[in-house]
């Protein structure tokens, strides 16, 4: 009798550890879901060791990804491609911009060297290393081409003023500001372009390790072929 109340009992227990292990697959299943469509993938290179410039804002250029943007072969520049855009306008604010509700779209075309590759703003080297970013072009209100011509260094980021020069583009007014940002690895020196024909203000950042006339050159050569369309 012991011995058939022994095994019973051991029945039991079996059963209720199948129950219980159930329960806890159901509980798992219903918070990891683990199915290939739920995968997230990231496709854009990570460069954690570069600086984030808080005046430069996420909103999206639209590239050949989408029906507003456009990348080339440049028939300009050999081996260089061209980039055509039609993006929405900000506003400028005290801590840099601020998209407008249903604003009218800017047009703008630029060359760039055919190594590079475009994933939304930011424009990435044949290392794989970002180099370049376009902020939103902003609709100047009268008066404004001054004070946004003039680039004054993050003091949220102890970004520190190098070099300050004007760099008209064709019959824009620009600006050449060079600065630069501690990192934990070093530092990097974002080279900061601004153009405007008085209406428009067009911005594009260039990165780069450290300062040197040939890479000063290419940069100053990329921005010299911007144009407002």
């Amino acid at each position: 009798m012991n011995r058939t109340k022994r095994s019973i009992m051991v029945v039991f227990i079996s059963l209720m550890l199948l129950v219980i292990s159930g329960c806890a697959a159901s509980d798992i299943s219903g918070v990891y879901d683990i199915s290939k469509d739920n995968v997230s993938v990231i496709e854009e290179p990570q460069t954690p060791n570069q600086p984030e410039n808080p005046d430069i804002a996420a909103d999206s250029i639209e590239t050949a990804e989408t029906d507003k943007g456009i990348i080339t072969e440049s028939g300009k520049i050999s081996g260089w491609k061209e980039l055509k855009a039609k993006v929405p306008l900000s506003e400028l604010t005290e801590n840099g911009s601020h998209p407008i509700e249903n604003s009218e779209e800017f047009e703008f075309s630029l060359h760039f060297p055919g190594s590079w590759t475009m994933s939304y703003t930011v424009f990435y080297d044949d290392n794989n290393q970002k180099v370049a970013e376009i902020p939103p072009p902003v609709l100047l209100e009268p008066g404004q081409e001054s004070e946004f011509l003039n680039y004054n260094p993050s003091v949220v980021s102890d970004e520190e003023l190098l070099t300050k020069a004007d760099f008209p583009v064709s019959t824009y007014n620009g600006s050449r500001t060079v600065t630069k940002i501690a990192t934990e690895s070093g530092s990097w020196h974002p080279n900061i372009y601004r153009i405007t024909d008085g209406s428009y203000g067009f911005s594009i950042v260039l990165y780069s390790e450290t300062i040197n006339e040939e890479e000063q050159a290419l940069f100053d050569r990329i921005v010299s072929t911007v144009s407002f369309e």
